[in-house]
């Protein structure tokens, strides 16, 4: 499993993930995106301006929280104008600065 830069829990940061490679055809895009955290304490921020976001290739998720010592999973997961399902886990080291 892949994993994103290490966090202070008391950074809220922004994470991005690239889908071109995955769609199964070059005119899919991404017609939903939904991420959760699947372990961990980290939080997936909802404040406007800063909740999950797409655009046809791209997605991007703001995290905030989780324990020193902890590492988080959050799934990032889309669905495409296709129909087709995709989902990409992404580890976060929770450390102190």
């Amino acid at each position: 499993m892949a994993s994103w830069p290490a966090k202070d829990p008391d950074d809220e940061l922004d994470y991005s993930l690239t889908w071109a490679e995955q769609m199964a055809i070059d005119t899919d895009v991404i017609a939903s995106y939904d991420p959760f955290v699947e372990s961990g304490t980290c939080e997936i921020v909802t404040d406007v301006g800063k909740e999950p976001s797409h655009d046809d290739t791209l997605t991007l998720v703001w995290i905030s929280g989780g324990e020193i010592g902890e590492t988080c999973v959050i799934v990032n997961r889309i669905t495409t104008g296709e129909g087709r399902q995709y989902d990409h886990s992404r580890k976060i080291k929770i450390k102190a600065k």
